[in-house]
């Protein structure tokens, strides 16, 4: 089944963040992604703040090579780049968990991520990748392919994904069990009786999400 997530990190754990880190804006949104192997070029949009200091971020900034001015609308500014990539890199991990980025954005000293993949399991992967090499990845939300447009009681909350998660992760679903509602829900630091509530409705809103998309039996 097709999921749909969004994450997020802090703005100086992604290269284009961390190169806009001196930059005062309102926001920055990526309009396209190109993976070309060591390599990503992004066309992204600044919002809120001048060429001249866009661009003086950009020339100092490590990562970022031919950094161009391309267009602006109102007080927008649109920028594309080529900007270097490690294998400890948020673009790589995305792309090793095979998960394909729809939209990212920065704002407030965070970058959000909207991702799609085939599987719960390419979410978890990529977490997997963020815990390796030390990228502090926050799980906003979470939901079958089709599911944005659900009504809010049947959306999955950040709350519910990220303990839906976590008992995955945690081999809660696996014949035998490999952890107890306890263990999980220490880790996570809230009650057992909390962790057991939000898989509940959580597990609930899924299969309204997955009913609601066409992904149940019959369709």
């Amino acid at each position: 089944m097709t999921v749909v997530a969004r994450l997020s990190v802090p703005a100086a754990e992604f290269e284009l963040g961390a190169a806009l880190a001196g930059v005062e804006y309102v926001e920055v949104e990526l309009e396209r992604v190109i993976p070309t192997g060591p390599e990503f070029v992004p066309f992204f949009w600044v919002r809120g703040a001048s060429v001249e200091s866009v661009d003086a971020a950009l020339a100092e900034a490590e990562p970022i090579e031919d950094a161009e001015f391309v267009d602006r609308a109102g007080d927008a500014l649109l920028y594309r780049c080529r900007c270097g990539r490690d294998d400890a890199s948020v673009v790589t991990g995305l792309e090793r968990a095979g998960l394909t980025l729809l939209s990212a954005s920065g704002r407030g000293g965070r970058w959000t991520f909207d991702v799609r993949g085939d599987g719960w399991e390419t979410v978890g992967a990529f977490r997997e990748f963020c815990a390796a090499n030390g990228i502090d990845v926050r799980l906003e939300s979470m939901g079958p392919l089709g599911s944005a447009g659900d009504d809010a009681d049947d959306r999955l909350t950040d709350a519910q994904a990220e303990a839906l998660v976590a008992a995955h992760e945690a081999g809660y679903y696996d014949s035998p069990r490999r952890a107890t509602l306890a263990e999980i829900a220490d880790d996570l630091g809230i009650s057992r009786q909390s962790l057991a509530e939000r898989l509940k409705r959580g597990t609930h809103n899924l299969i309204e999400a997955m009913l609601a998309a066409g992904s149940g039996p019959n369709k």
